[in-house]
């Protein structure tokens, strides 16, 4: 298998990956300095010689942007494009799109990303339009209302919508059973759970592999 780990923080997801699937090649990104420093750390600590770290944000186009560094908890870090989050930001970080990065890297090809980068995720995405449609690969990422608002300027819904128009099933979950949102009303339920149940937060797992009968 090869996987991402896109917006890896300290290195948890890719400790698990790494250790899960040995014989698999898997890159991770994280554009935070010093968060970086310890994602390092966590890949040498397990001896993860099938994961390689790169100081880099993914978005929809390649440049610079201001970074956002939470100093009592790194999984608050974001990308802060002009005017879409609060706080203002503290450092300017290089982005890189997806389907560029691999092409200079000579990845041969992508089966699963993790994505978790605080409401920037249609950005990451439109970035990697070549690698999803050559590749199709599966997509599990955290449905963030919150910050898809907050700091992304996005509607939730419009993150939604461009998952289930570029994958043919797309899964959230209850009790740790797979449900399909399949449809608008399936779209609207999920979303009011997401706001006034879970605290904003969910898991989605985007395939084009049914995993339920």
């Amino acid at each position: 298998m090869y996987g991402l780990d896109i917006g890896a923080n300290i290195g948890l997801t890719t400790a698990i990956l790494g250790k899960s699937f040995p014989g698999s090649s898997f890159l991770s990104f994280e554009p935070d300095p010093q968060t970086f420093g310890f994602l390092q750390e966590t890949i040498v600590a397990n001896n993860l010689s099938n994961c390689t770290p790169y100081q880099l944000a993914l978005g929809d186009r390649a440049g610079e942007l201001t970074f956002m560094s939470d100093p009592n908890d790194s999984s608050g870090n974001r990308l802060a494009p002009s005017g879409t989050a609060l706080g203002g930001g503290n450092r300017t970080v290089k982005v890189d799109r997806l389907d560029d990065f691999l092409s200079q890297e000579g990845f041969p090809r992508v089966d699963f990303i993790k994505l978790d980068v605080e409401g920037y995720e249609i950005e990451v995405l439109r970035g990697a339009t070549k690698t999803l449609h050559t590749f199709r690969p599966s997509v599990y990422l955290e449905f963030n209302s919150f910050t898809l608002i907050t700091f992304g300027n996005h509607n939730p819904r419009e993150l939604l919508d461009y998952l289930r128009q570029n994958f043919p099933y797309v899964y959230r979950f209850k009790e740790g059973a797979p449900l399909p949102i399949q449809n608008n009303q399936d779209e609207m339920d999920f979303i009011h759970t997401n706001l006034v149940h879970h605290g904003c937060v969910d898991d989605l797992y985007c395939t084009h592999t049914p995993i339920m009968a």
